[in-house]
């Protein structure tokens, strides 16, 4: 992978499927910089006060988990600049609020939007080794929801992205090496 040319000092806004490594990368990636880091799903656990986000799809159903992120982010998208790196949730393209947050950043030029782009398989690889709190989303086994997720939500993930990154190779810190060799 060859390296990204120097960033502005802007948001970079990591969006993928699950078991992409937006957060992991993201750790990576604000280290190298020097920024902030805020990963939305934490955000949204502490917005909502609980403690899984599988509590929150089975408590309170998707539709409060979005509406969680959609707030998070603009909150963060809103605030006074302070470049940092934002990891979102996997699902968060699938609002359209968000991916007109997301616009609205790029064409004002407070962001910069980064793909982590990865198979269903690898990823499915990664969750079974790590599978966090997440509930099921489609009732399908791990491989089978993220290709059916990944086929539904490629289309968005592109439509809103600066950069793409192949993330199913290397190490978290060679693909945040990427953007900031």
């Amino acid at each position: 992978m060859a390296p990204v040319t120097t960033l502005p000092p802007q948001h970079l806004i990591l969006i993928g499927m699950r078991g992409a490594g937006k957060t992991t990368v993201g750790h990576a990636l604000a280290s190298r910089l020097r920024r902030p880091f805020h990963d939305l799903d934490d955000l949204v656990l502490r917005r909502l006060e609980v403690v899984s986000v599988r509590e929150v799809f089975d408590r309170l159903g998707e539709p409060a988990w979005r509406a969680g992120e959609h707030a998070a982010l603009v909150a963060l998208l809103t605030a006074p600049l302070t470049p940092s790196v934002i990891a979102l949730g996997g699902g968060a393209v699938t609002v359209d609020a968000i991916l007109t947050l997301l616009q609205h950043a790029r064409a004002a030029g407070r962001a910069v939007v980064v793909f982590l782009d990865v198979s269903p398989a690898v990823a499915g690889e990664r969750l079974s080794r790590d599978p966090g709190d997440r509930s099921s989303i489609t009732g399908r086994g791990i491989v089978d929801e993220l290709a059916e997720l990944y086929a539904q939500r490629i289309a968005r993930y592109q439509a809103v992205a600066d950069v793409t990154i192949d993330a199913s190779i290397g190490t978290p810190d060679a693909i945040a090496s990427v953007l900031a060799p």
